[in-house]
């Protein structure tokens, strides 16, 4: 037996330019000898759509509520789940389904065979390489196989047409979220709480500014985009609250002095 892998799809001259899998369904007064298959085709996949893949209809509330959930992280993500686990659900039937094709097609043939083939003397003829090649071949069947394919193909393209929005809708949130992380972080805390939530480099900042004169924080106002507005209400704790304020004035003299072992006073 060839070890090659046989080429059950052959790319087709007819969907050159554009997608194959926007098949519309063939009107029986159009069926001829030349588009019959691909009229079957589309039948038997219409069946197993109908009988496998049938979900019940939500009624108006639920589609209302599904329609009206905020376009967020937390409701993409459930989306994704949902589509992942609907798409599992729907390999597990179709994998049923072609196992019964398999079965139906074995007994077909079965049922289908010249018993006169399978006399004792013919079976023990071994010159008779036609039966022989029967007798021990392993049920094959390309078109079957093919069919096979093109209904994991159509349901692997379906599932990824709406995989691959919800992945970049999702990858988009996420950055978003991430980019307004980052610019609440930088921002300029507004309480006592906030600044100790901060990140030590923000607090190291907001410390500068504290402790800075008139014009130094003129420029640093323009450097990190900070508003007079932002910047009130630690200025305001920062001069009544002595304790923060000894603290801030420690942790910005901590920063600044020398840290030159070489400089350090000797013993």
């Amino acid at each position: 037996m060839s070890s090659e892998p046989q080429n059950l799809r052959p790319p087709k001259v007819a969907y050159a330019g554009r997608n194959g899998f926007l098949r519309g369904f063939t009107e029986p007064e159009e069926i001829n000898d030349q588009n019959i298959q691909s009229a079957l085709e589309g039948h038997r996949r219409a069946l197993f759509v109908m009988n496998q893949k049938k979900r019940a209809v939500p009624d108006f509330e639920t589609m209302k509520a599904e329609a009206e959930k905020p376009d967020d992280l937390d409701s993409v993500k459930e989306r994704l789940k949902t589509l992942q686990e609907e798409h599992l659900e729907d390999l597990r039937r179709l994998y049923a389904y072609h196992a019964l094709d398999y079965e139906q097609e074995v007994e077909d043939r079965y049922l289908l065979n010249d018993e006169s083939w399978f006399s004792e003397d013919k079976i023990n003829d071994t010159s008779n390489a036609r039966l022989q090649e029967i007798l021990s071949s392993p049920l094959a069947d390309v078109s079957l196989e093919a069919e096979w394919q093109n209904d994991y193909e159509q349901l692997r393209y379906t599932y990824l047409f709406q995989l691959i929005p919800l992945e970049k809708r999702h990858r988009d949130l996420e950055l978003a979220q991430e980019q307004e992380r980052k610019r609440r972080e930088r921002m300029f805390p507004d309480s006592k709480e906030d600044f100790e939530k901060k990140a030590k480099e923000v607090q190291l900042r907001a410390a500068r500014f504290l402790v800075a004169s008139a014009p130094e924080k003129e420029k640093m106002l323009a450097i990190y985009d900070w508003a007079w507005r932002q910047v009130q209400p630690l200025q305001e704790i920062f001069k009544k609250d002595e304790v923060f304020a000894a603290d801030v004035r420690g942790m910005v003299l901590a920063h600044t002095s020398v840290s030159d072992p070489r400089r350090a006073p000797r013993a």
